[in-house]
C-alpha cells in the first residue's frame, strides 16, 4: 500500500512539473518600442513565442505610458520583455532641450526595467541603432563634402546622442544585472553611421538584411531555454520612489 501511494505521489509530482515546464514555454517574450521594434519579428526568442508591441513614431515616454497595458497585463504573463528604442526622442527634441530629453529617455527605460522586475518579468534592454542619410546621389555628395570639411550632418548629430545613451544603457545593464542585446555595433560602419545595406531608402528604418542580422545575433545571445524559470519579483527604486508589483 505504501509503495503504491509513493508511486502515485511521484507520478503526481512529475505531472505538475511537466505542467510547469509547458506553462513556461507558453509565456511569450514581448518586444516593446517604436517602429524599429515594430518591424522586428523573430520567430522565437530563447525558444519562446514572440509578441510584438512596437508602435511607430513613439518616444520612450510614450512606450512607458502603455507598458502596463501591453506588458504587465498581458495574458499569458510574459516571461521577458525586450525594451528597445529612444531615437524618436532625439528626432523630435529641440537641441537646446536635448540634455533634459536624454535624461527623460533614461528615466523611461529605467522605469520599464523596474516595473518588469517588480512583476516577475525578465527585462532585456537593447541598445539603439544609428542612422545614415537618405539614399541618393545628392545626399552622398553632401555627406562626402561634409566629411572633407569636417562638418557634422544632422545624422551625425543624432548618432552622437544615440551613442551617448547607448553607453549609459550598457553601464546600467552591467551594474543592475540586466540582460542586454547590444544592437548598435551590428549595423554601423567605422563612422558610426548605419551600413547602407542595413537601411531602407530613408536611411533610418531597418532593411530586411538588417533585421536578419539582429535576429541571428539575438538567437545566439538568447538560446532556447536561457529564460526558463520564474523571474523573482524585485523591488527597486526610481528617484526615491519604490516600485512594487501592481
Amino acid at each position: 500500500m505504501t509503495k503504491r501511494f509513493l508511486k502515485l505521489v511521484a507520478l503526481l509530482l512529475a505531472v505538475l512539473s511537466m505542467e510547469g515546464v509547458m506553462a513556461a514555454q507558453d509565456r511569450p517574450v514581448v518586444i516593446m518600442g517604436a517602429s524599429y521594434a515594430g518591424g522586428w519579428n523573430p520567430p522565437t526568442l530563447a525558444g519562446l513565442p514572440v509578441v510584438n508591441k512596437g508602435i511607430g513614431g513613439e518616444q520612450s515616454f510614450e512606450v512607458l505610458e502603455r507598458f502596463s497595458t501591453d506588458v504587465l497585463e498581458l495574458e499569458p504573463k510574459p516571461q521577458a520583455v525586450v525594451i528597445w528604442g529612444f531615437i524618436n526622442d532625439i528626432h523630435r527634441g529641440e537641441r537646446e532641450q536635448m540634455d533634459r530629453i536624454v535624461e527623460r529617455a533614461k528615466d523611461s527605460l529605467r522605469n520599464m526595467v523596474i516595473q518588469a522586475r517588480a512583476n516577475g518579468i525578465t527585462p532585456i534592454l537593447a541598445t539603439e541603432v544609428t542612422i545614415r542619410g537618405p539614399k541618393g546621389f545628392k545626399q552622398d555628395v553632401v555627406q562626402f563634402v561634409g566629411d572633407l570639411l569636417g562638418k557634422s550632418s544632422y545624422q551625425d548629430y543624432v548618432n552622437q546622442r544615440v551613442l551617448e545613451v547607448n553607453e549609459w544603457i550598457r553601464e546600467y545593464a552591467a551594474s543592475h544585472d540586466v540582460l542586454l542585446l547590444d544592437f548598435e555595433p551590428l549595423l554601423k560602419d567605422d563612422n558610426h553611421r548605419r551600413v547602407a545595406g542595413y537601411a531602407v531608402d530613408d536611411g533610418s528604418h531597418i532593411s530586411d538584411a538588417g533585421y536578419q542580422r539582429l535576429t541571428e545575433y539575438a538567437t545566439r545571445k538568447l538560446p532556447a531555454g536561457s529564460l526558463e524559470g520564474e523571474a523573482e519579483p524585485q523591488r527597486e527604486t526610481l528617484e526615491g520612489r519604490t516600485m512594487a508589483a501592481k
